[in-house]
């Protein structure tokens, strides 16, 4: 990634109309160029934006980097990239709060599921809802296998009573129920690499309450192939390298895990933290990972698991999310903020 700075001199007005009877004009210039965020550019890292949305949650970058996906209430914003101050598109529909968001690879669709019992297929082009998979309970979490077309659904009711979905994409039909427990909820899914989907089991057992491991499904056999276990309380949430061969989980015991899917072995304890660790992500180059502990974002070395630094920030993290060409980070804090952060 070249790191000379240009701009193209014109600028874009986009007219959105996506569920509102009144269209709004945003007008943007195109981007600076920045280089990729990496251990030699971290020193430099800098904040290049700030968005305000009240009540912002889930955050994502979009496949093809184009936007920058939010949630807050019931809706769904888009930003796009190149000057995410004020959302293009907004989706919405949902009658309860979006909990989870998951773009498909097209980066032209993307799923929303909700506390309404339902997850939705949106087209991101033009505002439109193609699909409903109604589930019955509230969507918490939401996992997309581009290569099958099958969307992953856990969902509970009152953090209980867990069940984990499938679905097909392209019709919106449940494909199967993998499982339905009143003990234990499945929840922060991802797939892993083929058929593999990861899923944090927590346990509303009183003796064993918040208690989760990281259990890994077999889509196609629908058989629960490995448990991941070693977390002494409720994880926040869990991601898997680019390559596919590790996953890492954060929780409420201040850890930072790192496990090899292939051997189920843990390969990595990162510093206990005093806070709750929020959330983790690997970089797209998986050369680094950043850790979220309530006002501290905590940058290690991936593989060699060496810390390189630790930036204070003015709020508590919620999400991490770093774009695809691994050139922005996103960062959404608890109440009303996402901060963007570039490198010189």
């Amino acid at each position: 990634m070249a790191s000379a700075k240009f701009k193209y001199l014109f600028a874009v007005v986009f007219v959105v109309y996506a569920g509102s009877s009144n269209p709004t004009a945003l007008w943007f210039t195109q981007p600076e160029s920045h280089p990729v965020i990496d251990e030699a550019s971290m020193t430099r890292l800098h904040l290049e934006r700030r968005i305000t949305l009240d009540g912002v949650t889930e955050i994502e970058w979009s496949p093809d980097g184009e936007w920058l996906a939010a949630t807050a209430g019931k809706n769904l914003y888009l930003y796009p990239s190149h000057n995410p101050i004020q959302p293009v598109v907004v989706l919405s529909g949902h009658e309860e709060q979006i909990n989870c968001i998951a773009f498909v690879r097209d980066s032209q669709h993307i799923v929303t599921g909700s506390s309404d019992g339902t997850a939705r297929l949106w087209n991101i082009t033009d505002g439109s809802q193609l699909r409903v998979f109604r589930d019955g309970l509230e969507v918490w979490s939401i996992a997309i296998n581009n290569d099958t077309k099958i969307v992953a659904t856990g969902s509970s009711r009152y953090r209980n009573t867990g069940s984990l979905r499938l679905w097909n994409l392209e019709t919106g039909d449940q494909i199967t129920e993998l499982t339905n427990d009143v003990n234990y909820t499945d929840n922060h899914l991802t797939f892993v690499r083929g058929g593999l989907l990861a899923s944090v089991q927590s346990s509303m057992l009183p003796q064993n309450e918040n208690a989760s491991s990281i259990a890994i499904w077999d889509t196609l056999t629908r058989e629960k192939t490995e448990m991941l276990t070693g977390n002494e309380n409720f994880i926040s949430n869990i991601d898997v390298s680019e390559s596919g061969e590790l996953i890492a989980s954060v929780g409420w015991d201040g850890t930072v895990r790192v496990w090899n899917i292939e051997n189920g072995e843990e390969v990595a304890l990162l510093l206990r933290y005093e806070n709750i660790v929020e959330d983790i992500d690997f970089s797209p180059l998986d050369d680094i990972l950043v850790v979220g502990a309530g006002t501290k974002l905590a940058v290690w070395r991936t593989y060699s698991y060496l810390p390189i630094m630790t930036i204070e920030m003015n709020e508590p993290i919620r999400r991490l999310s770093f774009n695809p060409s691994q050139t922005l980070l996103a960062v959404s804090h608890a109440g009303s903020t996402v901060s963007i952060w570039a490198a010189d």
